[in-house]
């Protein structure tokens, strides 16, 4: 049974994706300020908000996998807001904190546990894209004053998926 470690995996477009994998028999370890809809998931107290809670997060993934290895890490959760002002606990903006540096410090703790051939996508989703609530069709405004690297959201991802692999060395080569 493969290993997938997940966040933004108990709602939005997380949650089917979680229950797919879940029904092709793979283990998903769900990373969630609350609990999932899918009751059946192994959930994981996750705040991307928090360093030190993902540093956390990173430690039960260990604690819970024992020597399993992870054949996927699949890095969704994400926000938008349209300003700038909201700190995380660690003072950093919120959305770059919770989209960008968040998930870097998950896959840098959680690297060594990757096995040969793991994959890592990256896809932050995002209020803007949850279809429960309708948010895809509002437009984000930004407020005056407030800096923005890429263009205001209007109903459609923000980039494709960033997809990579964890090198597999050739056949027959020196450890």
């Amino acid at each position: 049974m493969a290993a997938v470690v997940m966040t933004g995996g108990t709602s939005g477009f997380g949650l089917p994706t979680a229950e797919h994998l879940r029904d092709a028999g793979q283990r998903a370890l769900l990373g969630s300020r609350g609990p999932s809809a899918d009751g059946d998931a192994e959930v994981l107290a996750l705040d991307l908000t928090s360093l030190d809670a993902v540093r956390s997060f990173a430690g039960q993934v260990r604690d819970r996998l024992g020597e399993q290895l992870i054949d996927a890490l699949v890095l969704n959760a994400g926000i938008v807001r349209p300003d700038a002002t909201a700190r995380s606990a660690d003072g950093h903006e919120m959305t770059f904190a919770v989209n960008h540096l968040a998930h870097y410090l998950l896959l840098r703790l959680l690297l060594d546990r990757m096995a040969q051939g793991g994959v890592v996508v990256l896809t932050p989703a995002a209020p803007t894209t949850r279809p429960s609530t309708g948010a895809w069709r509002r437009r984000v405004t930004p407020t005056p004053g407030c800096w923005r690297t890429r263009p205001v959201i209007r109903g459609r991802s923000r980039g494709p998926p960033v997809v990579g692999r964890r090198p597999t060395p050739p056949p027959n080569s020196a450890p």
